[in-house]
């Protein structure tokens, strides 16, 4: 099975969860900048949460589809059609062989999950199939794919047979979804001016307490210049109370750290393995995807959250994605509801 690449759009790469386990050797993780919108796309369509999907920035590919294909598009505010049909989003769609599926510049986030049945086959690195941009390997030969690119897909699982033979049965042209989708419950929450909790980091006591107080008090817009390994922020310069250079120290996804020039970084997925920046503090796992739908010129907020109350967020998203799990088991068992309007 094969998909067809008719236009890379601004940015779209094949990407899985990551690649864990070899930052020690300084190689960075990678993976989706969303987490949370790609399970769920994987999940609609009977996929491995860690089936590789195409990750699309701003504007998306458009792709036509050799063979009959169960599709789920997911992201904030899509604007995706098929054959200029408009297609919902965060449901199964099932296209038909021949017909090309566009997914083109959302008003509102930054990136769109394409989870096709079966996962995209691409190149597997270090137990990965991410692309590492910088690095240029993993994913399709480690680059964005573009105009006349080919992409292979993986062999259907027993669910998304299941989901297809049960769309097909609906009169349709050349695609249908359910009337049903995934519910709000579990698609991440997005504002362009949100707030997103934050962890004091083991530097945050080297700025004053007036610096500290400016850094929850302040508002940071969005800069044009973030990317894949970064968010750069724009805001009120904070400054160090002393200039020593921190020692460098492993990073992770979500710690903010302070620049050279007084403004924030917040390292995202590409992100380098350790740093000499210091460290702020970091940004809860959950309220993640609300950075990487954020696009230049968003603005959002700092708020100051307990390890505790970090571990409850994430117990709670884990719970959620794991009953939309079941609840589609329990469905392709039983029986679609089709008077149900979100699962």
């Amino acid at each position: 099975m094969y998909m067809e690449v008719l236009d890379g759009g601004f940015l779209t790469t094949v990407q899985d969860l990551g690649r864990m386990g070899w930052q020690r050797y300084g190689v960075a993780v990678s993976g989706v900048m969303d987490a949370q919108t790609a399970t769920v796309a994987n999940l609609l369509v009977g996929n491995d949460r860690n089936a590789a999907v195409l990750e699309a920035t701003l504007r998306g590919p458009r792709l036509r589809f050799h063979d009959e294909t169960l599709v789920a598009v997911c992201g904030v505010g899509i604007d995706a059609t098929v054959d200029g049909m408009a297609v919902e989003g965060w449901r199964p769609c099932l296209v038909a062989a021949g017909r090309t599926l566009e997914v083109r510049s959302s008003a509102r986030g930054c990136r769109v999950y394409i989870a096709v049945g079966g996962g995209v086959l691409a190149d597997r690195v270090l137990g990965s199939q991410s692309t590492y941009l910088y690095g240029r390997f993993g994913g399709f030969h480690g680059r964005a794919v573009q105009k006349g690119d080919v992409l292979q897909l993986g062999a259907p699982t027993g669910e998304t047979q299941e989901r297809m033979r049960r769309l097909r049965r609906q009169e349709a042209f050349f695609a249908v979804e359910p009337r049903w989708a995934a519910g709000h419950s579990v698609r991440p929450r997005f504002a362009p001016e949100g707030s997103v909790r934050f962890l004091p980091g083991p530097d945050l006591s080297r700025l004053s307490p007036d610096a500290q107080e400016t850094l929850f008090a302040a508002t940071y817009r969005v800069s044009p210049s973030s990317n894949r390994m970064g968010l750069r922020l724009e805001g009120p310069v904070l400054q160090v109370r002393d200039v020593t250079e921190p020692v460098s120290k492993p990073v992770t996804r979500g710690t903010v750290q302070l620049l050279n020039d007084g403004q924030l970084v917040v390292l995202m997925a590409d992100h380098q393995t350790t740093g000499g920046y210091p460290n702020l503090g970091q940004v809860f796992l959950v309220d993640l995807p609300q950075l990487a739908q954020a696009k230049p010129g968003d603005r959002l907020r700092f708020t100051a959250g307990s390890l505790a109350e970090a571990h409850r967020a994430l117990r709670e998203r884990t719970e959620g994605l794991r009953v939309l799990e079941v609840a589609l088991r329990l469905m392709d068992a039983y029986g679609w509801r089709e008077s149900r309007a979100s699962v």
